[in-house]
């Protein structure tokens, strides 16, 4: 039971991912333009430049854009990141660039169902390149477990000093 219990952070960002990807189009965009609008008004308060009519609506179409791409990044990371936890834990023999194929492996082939998923919702389709971007996410969010281990080694080797 407590294995089951180390992937309970990788189903649930699973169902995140899911439901996020399941928001038809406009929905998904108004939902994004809505972020992208408070972090760039933050950015207007902080730099005193306030931006109006065409051209805002250009920053913020561009800014929208990026803010997407690293939605994917980080949710991608994240799911990597949780899958390499019970893997690692539950495997002791599973290390290095096999625990990082498998890893990584696992997180890309869920980025692609999602993207064949999405094919069946209104409005969205199913992109290889968001397939690639959302690899990239794993990829560092392997990275990330890694260097966790690697701080949390020393952390241990500092407290049986």
């Amino acid at each position: 039971m407590k294995r089951l219990l180390y992937w309970l952070p990788a189903v649930l960002i699973m169902i995140m991912i899911y439901i996020f990807s399941s928001k038809p189009a406009d929905i998904s965009s108004q939902s994004s333009m809505t972020i992208t609008d408070v972090i760039y008004s933050v950015y207007e308060t902080i730099s005193g430049q306030e931006v109006v009519g065409a051209d805002r609506e250009n920053a913020l179409m561009n800014l929208n854009g990026i803010i997407r791409k690293l939605a994917h990044i980080t949710e991608y990371a994240l799911l990597s990141m949780s899958i390499a936890w019970p893997l690692w834990v539950t495997r002791p023999g599973l290390k290095g660039y096999k625990l990082a194929i498998l890893t990584i492996g696992i997180t890309i082939v869920y980025a692609a169902t999602d993207e064949y998923h999405q094919t069946f919702v209104p409005g969205r389709s199913g992109e290889i390149r968001d397939v690639l971007i959302d690899s990239i996410g794993a990829c560092i969010g392997f990275v990330i477990f890694k260097l966790l281990l690697f701080i949390a080694s020393f952390s241990k080797k500092d407290r049986n000093k």
